[in-house]
């Protein structure tokens, strides 16, 4: 399913061609809404970008994995019954400092 793009929008095609051989293709939509020098920028930003993933592929491939890692370790807290009545009283539960 391909989605339309937005209107003025530049960006970076990554070309499958095998495991971990791509291909890269810019493109810029953003025709006359820009004036020649900010279309220049755009255009150079888009080109640096493509460079680096070039020569970088598996530096960020590896930062990739690494955010998704994050991303799965989220910790999911269950608060204890004592807490959680606690709560639902308004009291102050003691707390040990010396443990």
């Amino acid at each position: 399913m391909k989605e339309k793009l937005p209107p003025r929008v530049c960006g970076i095609y990554l070309i499958p061609k095998g495991y971990g051989q791509f291909s890269i293709q810019a493109f810029n939509d953003l025709g006359d809404s820009v004036s020649a020098s900010e279309y220049n920028h755009y255009n150079q930003m888009i080109e640096g970008a493509a460079h680096i993933i070039m020569e970088g592929s598996e530096y960020l491939r590896t930062v990739g994995e690494l955010i998704q890692d994050q991303r799965d370790m989220q910790i999911d807290f269950e608060a204890d019954e004592e807490l959680l009545d606690a709560i639902a009283e308004s009291t102050v539960i003691p707390f040990n400092k010396k443990q």
